[in-house]
C-alpha cells in the first residue's frame, strides 16, 4: 500500500517539475510544432498563408545550396570528432600523469584552465577576435608573418573558397578542445590506479597503457563527447555568421545559416521551416542511431 508520505513526495516532485515543463512547452515544443506546420505552407512572413503540401520539401531536396550546406556541416563534424578528441585524450593523460606528478597539481590546474578558456568566452566574442587576427589588411597573423619576412597572405585567410572552411574548422577545433579535455580528465581520474600499477609490472609502456587501458576505460566519456560534438556541428551558426557570413561563394555556408538566410533575407519563411524540420529530423535520427550503438556496446 502506498503511504501518504510517498504520495506527497511525488506530488511535490511533479509540482517542482511543472514550471520547467511549461517553459519547455512554450519555448521549444510550440515553436517546433509551428515550424513543422509552416513547412507545409507558402508564406513570406507577411502576406496570407497558403497550403503548399510537400512542395517545400521537394524544393529542398533538389536545392544545390541546401546540399552544399549539409556537406559543409559534415566536413566540420568530421573535424570536430577527430582532432579535438584525439588531442584532448593525449592532453588529459599528459596533464594527469606527467604534469601533475612532476610539476604539481597547481601547475596542471593552470594548464587545464588555460585550455578551457575558449569555452568561457562567448562564441560571438571569440569569433570577432579571430576575424581581427585573420584580417587581410591589419590582422595580427599577417602582421606576424610580415615581421618574420614571410609576407602577407593575399586576400586573407578567410577570403579564399578553398581555404575558408578549413580555417573555420580550425577555429572550432580550438574552441572545442577545452570541453573535451575537461571531460576526459574527469574520466582519467576515475580509473583505478591499481590497473596502471599492474600494467607497469607487466612491462606495458606509455603508449601501450594509453591504448589498452585509458582509451577502453574512457569509452563512455568518448561517446558523450562524440554525440554532443556531432549535435553542435549540425546546429552550428554563430561562428559562421560572424566569421564569413557563409562566404566566400557559399564555401562555408552551413544548414543553420542557410535557414537563417531563407527566414530573414530571402523571406522564404515556409522554405526555411522545411529545411529546419529536415535538420531536426536528421539530428533525431543521428542521436537515435548513436544511442542504439552505445546500448549494444554496453550490453
Amino acid at each position: 500500500m502506498i503511504s501518504s508520505r510517498h504520495v506527497a513526495r511525488d506530488r511535490t516532485m511533479y509540482l517542482l517539475l511543472l514550471p520547467g515543463l511549461v517553459l519547455f512547452s512554450l519555448f521549444v515544443v510550440l515553436p517546433s510544432l509551428s515550424s513543422v506546420a509552416l513547412s507545409f505552407t507558402d508564406w513570406d512572413g507577411i502576406g496570407k498563408i497558403g497550403f503548399a503540401g510537400l512542395q517545400n520539401y521537394r524544393s529542398a531536396l533538389s536545392d544545390q545550396l541546401f546540399w552544399d550546406s549539409f556537406k559543409n556541416n559534415f566536413v566540420i563534424i568530421l573535424a570536430l570528432t577527430t582532432v579535438p578528441v584525439a588531442v584532448s585524450l593525449v592532453l588529459a593523460v599528459t596533464l594527469s600523469e606527467f604534469v601533475t606528478n612532476r610539476l604539481g597539481k597547481p601547475v596542471a590546474t593552470v594548464f587545464r584552465a588555460g585550455f578551457y578558456v575558449p569555452q568561457v568566452i562567448t562564441p560571438v566574442a571569440s569569433a570577432i577576435a579571430w576575424r581581427w587576427i585573420l584580417n587581410p589588411s591589419w590582422g595580427a597573423l599577417n602582421h606576424l608573418l610580415t615581421g618574420l619576412g614571410l609576407g602577407r597572405f593575399g586576400r586573407g585567410w578567410l577570403g579564399y573558397p578553398g581555404s575558408a572552411l578549413a580555417w573555420v574548422s580550425a577555429i572550432l577545433i580550438w574552441f572545442q578542445i577545452g570541453y573535451c579535455l575537461v571531460i576526459f580528465i574527469a574520466g582519467v581520474q576515475r580509473i583505478n590506479p591499481a590497473i596502471y600499477d599492474a600494467a607497469r609490472i607487466d612491462g606495458a609502456g606509455t603508449v601501450r597503457r594509453f591504448l589498452s587501458i585509458i582509451v577502453p576505460q574512457l569509452n563512455y566519456e568518448i561517446s558523450v563527447v562524440l554525440l554532443t560534438t556531432i549535435m553542435y556541428g549540425l546546429k552550428l551558426f554563430d561562428y559562421v555568421y560572424v566569421l564569413t557570413r557563409g562566404g566566400p561563394d557559399n564555401a562555408t555556408s552551413v544548414a543553420a545559416y542557410y535557414i537563417y538566410l531563407n527566414y530573414f533575407t530571402y523571406f522564404r519563411v515556409s522554405y526555411g521551416a522545411a529545411i529546419s524540420t529536415l535538420l531536426t529530423v536528421g539530428i533525431f535520427i543521428i542521436s537515435f542511431i548513436f544511442m542504439r550503438i552505445r546500448m549494444r556496446y554496453e550490453q
